[in-house]
């Protein structure tokens, strides 16, 4: 299962322009969802993040925290979970540097 350019984590906007965005628990209970729900026991969840309006990467060190706590191998902008939590999947090589 795929999320590309995933944003439906914010939620709204606060008065200053900034999203306000899913919690850590919002987040838990999302990823437990998808694996118990939809994937197959082989199966992996692959979600490729935007940007944050600033250009930086949404994987601060709490949010790379959080993520690798719940079994993700994160590579730039995308985290990968496999279905079961305590496996770390890997990216597949493609030979075009992604």
């Amino acid at each position: 299962m795929t999320g590309h350019r995933v944003c439906f984590h914010r939620i709204a906007r606060a008065e200053s322009g900034e999203w306000l965005e899913w919690s850590p628990v919002d987040w838990k209970f999302f990823i437990n969802d998808v694996r118990t729900r939809f994937l197959n026991h082989d199966g992996r969840l692959l979600l490729e993040f935007n940007r944050r309006q600033d250009g930086s990467s949404f994987f601060t060190e709490e949010w790379r925290d959080f993520f690798e706590a719940q079994g993700a191998r994160i590579l730039r902008w995308k985290a990968l979970l496999a279905a079961d939590p305590n496996q770390r999947p890997r990216f597949k090589q493609t030979g075009r540097g992604d």
